[in-house]
């Protein structure tokens, strides 16, 4: 075959491109090839509003949810696999103290400095 030749591909390649022409009318894959979603739309955006609300929820308590919801038996893994998929990614929340010890004693300065003015003082500065 010549057009096999041509673009360098197996002549089965090339009759099987042109049976599917021949049947359908067009050579694009047919719509709903592939694995099903485990979730519906409307469930996954209540996943996403949940999360949203709560992020330290874990892909576990989230597939707990999703049972208790929707009768639905889902793992925690694939719950994060979606939630990656709306660009939810999961993070850790970085530990540090909540005042640096740089500014502790300065803070504690000004702490002891104004701990007896009156509340015209603050009005002020507010």
């Amino acid at each position: 075959m010549k057009i096999a030749e041509k673009y360098a591909l197996s002549k089965s390649t090339v009759q099987t491109i042109i049976r599917s022409f021949k049947n359908s009318g067009s050579i694009q894959n047919k719509r709903g090839r592939g694995r099903k979603l485990l979730l519906t739309n409307r469930e996954l955006r209540t996943i996403v509003k949940e999360v949203k609300q709560s992020p330290s929820l874990t892909g576990q308590k989230v597939a707990f949810y999703v049972k208790e919801m929707f009768d639905k038996e889902i793992s925690g893994r694939t719950i994060q696999r979606t939630l990656n998929r709306v660009n939810l990614k999961s993070r850790s929340a970085v530990c540090k103290p909540l005042i640096s010890k740089k500014n502790l004693t300065p803070r504690m300065k000004f702490a002891r400095d104004h701990i007896n003015k009156d509340q015209k003082f603050w009005d002020n500065i507010l």
